[in-house]
């Protein structure tokens, strides 16, 4: 899962087959065709991999315990994202 943080107003969203921006307006980012990251603003890319998230989930749910989920940064330039201007 990928998601977007806006070191502006500190809010970070999914970023999906549509534009999507953050609580303030200054980030967004969406999914274009080719299923390429184009983002844009004062943002990190963040990941999630989703196979923690549900391992997470079998222990959390059952148990009422929490359980750490893996997640990373991307690097600014690693070829996941086209930033381009707002």
């Amino acid at each position: 899962m990928k998601l977007l943080l806006c070191r502006s107003c500190a809010d970070v969203f999914r970023v999906r087959d549509e534009i999507r921006r953050c609580q303030c307006g200054a980030s967004g980012g969406y999914l274009d065709d080719e299923h390429r990251l184009r983002v844009w603003g004062p943002s990190v890319l963040l990941g999630i991999e989703n196979s923690s998230v549900e391992t997470a989930l079998r222990i959390a749910r059952p148990h009422g315990a929490r359980a750490p989920i893996r997640a990373f940064v991307f690097p600014e330039r690693d070829g996941h994202a086209e930033r381009r201007e707002a």
